[in-house]
Order: C-alpha cells, then structure tokens, then sequence
C-alpha cells in the first residue's frame, strides 16, 4: 500500500514526535495525537459515500454525517507496524461502516488536500485526532450494510446534495469534502457552504493549536473568519 509512504513524503506525518501505538493500541505521534482516517469514495454517477453517525448521549457528532474512516489501531500489540495496520483499519473501518470491501476498486490514494485535526470526548477525556484523508472511484452503487454501532445509516448521495447538506457534516470531513469539491462549486454553492467551512476551520485550527500542530488552511478562507 502505497498512502502512507506519500503521507511522509509530503510531510504530514513529519515532524520530532515518534510514530508509535498508545497503551489503547492506537497510532499516535507522540503519544498524544491520534492518527486516523476518513475514505472519500465517489461512483462514475458522481456519488459519494456518507455515513449517518450513530445517535449516542453525550458524543459530540451524534447524527452528524461523516465519510467513513477511523482511526489507525494496532493489529498486533507485540509487534506493531504502522504501514500493515494502517491498510487493516482501512479495510476494517470500511466493511464495518458501509459494508465496502477495498477489492471493489483500484485502492485509496491520498488526497491532496488539507489534513486536519479533530477532537471528541471518550471516557471523560478530550482526545485529538490527525486525520489523513484518502479517496477512491468505484464503477457504481453497490449495496451497502453498517455492521458498526457507531453508525446509524450508510448511503450514496450526489455531490451537489452533498452540498445542500455540508452543515450537517462533522467539522473534519466537512474540510475535506469542501477541498475536494470546490472546483465544481458554482458561486452561489460556494456562498452557501461558506459558514459551515468557516466554523469547520475555526474549530480545526484551535484543535490543532491545542495539540502543537500546523493549522489547516483553505483556499480563500481564515479561522479568524468567524
């Protein structure tokens, strides 16, 4: 697989922190951020997989939609190695989410885009998370199916509903599906999905600040926007 190699060439993994697992068995630089991912898959027919988060008390993206990713887990906690595990948690994340398998398209490219930071509450404590975000064609709708508790409803939606729909996409992915959209956007989708990418960026920025690392930019736009 070749994502995570063109992830540290492209310097967003880089830096002094170590890449290691965390006592969860959790990809993490330096211990304290996280790494994960989100997967941006698009039909011929220009449709994008969105996932429905599940309705939980008390998690922050309850019922907001996402892409489906996750975060990069350990397989083997005696010997752990990142590359193996990343294309595991990939090929895990997905079939539990949506019910794709990775071998219905010519795998997961990174995108070139912006690579967030996201934040969430798990067990009384505030994490944060790096999120790299990859992206995949696939001939046409295949059924799909969430196995995972975490996940109300999989779904196919058109990229300019996609749009209509951006606020109610969890801050992280809505940076992500924004980038990989805006060269579609007529000038009124791009006035109407400006304050949702301007909150986004707002709270990506003070997660990253928090956590010492680079905030994100967006073409056009400032944290200080909002």
């Amino acid at each position: 697989m070749r994502s995570y190699h063109k992830f540290v060439q492209e310097g967003r993994l880089s830096g002094d922190s170590k890449l290691e697992p965390n006592s969860l068995g959790i990809w993490t630089l330096g211990g304290d951020l996280g790494i994960g991912f989100v997967a941006l898959i698009e039909t011929r027919a220009k449709e994008i997989l969105l996932i429905r988060k599940a309705n939980k008390h008390n998690y922050e993206y309850s019922g907001r939609l996402a892409l489906p990713g996750g975060m990069i887990r350990s397989k083997e906690v005696h010997s752990p190695e990142f590359l193996r595990d990343f294309e595991y948690s990939i090929q895990a994340r997905l079939e539990e989410e949506s019910g794709l398998s990775p071998s219905l398209f010519n795998g997961l490219e990174p995108l070139s885009t912006i690579t967030p930071v996201t934040s969430y509450t798990a067990k009384g404590a505030r994490r944060h998370t790096l999120v790299l975000p990859l992206s995949g064609k696939i001939s046409g709708q295949v059924p799909l199916l969430a196995t995972s508790s975490s996940v109300q409803e999989p779904q196919w939606v058109h990229w300019a509903e996609v749009v209509s729909l951006i606020r109610e996409v969890a801050p992280a992915n809505c940076l992500v599906l924004a980038s990989y959209l805006q060269d579609r956007l007529t000038p009124n989708q791009r006035d109407f999905i400006a304050p949702a990418v301007e909150k986004a960026l707002h709270d990506c920025t003070g997660w990253a600040e928090e956590v010492g690392w680079p905030s994100p930019s967006f073409p056009g736009l400032s944290a200080d926007s909002v």
